[in-house]
């Protein structure tokens, strides 16, 4: 029989491991919807204006982009044999 190339490892008793004894009481936990929070208004709109002039590029260097219509005797597609 082949060995096992894992090390014996110790019994849960051997190891030293905490013992968790507290009890969490759920109604103790906090709860969101209680709490009031005051978030100001704020307009972006100007931060908006100014990231688009910034990142917008210049008119002439618009390119349209020509896509040709292809038929499928432009691409050569062979028929399934019957």
């Amino acid at each position: 029989m082949n060995e096992s190339p894992m090390p014996d490892l110790p019994s849960w008793d051997e190891l030293d491991l905490p013992v968790l004894d507290e009890v969490v009481d759920e109604s103790a936990v906090p709860v969101l919807a209680e709490e009031v929070l005051d978030v100001p208004d704020f307009d972006f709109s100007s931060e908006l204006d100014v990231m688009q002039q910034t990142l917008a590029p210049p008119d002439h260097a618009m390119a349209e982009l020509e896509i040709p219509e292809l038929t499928l005797e432009d691409l050569d597609v062979v028929s399934p044999a019957s």
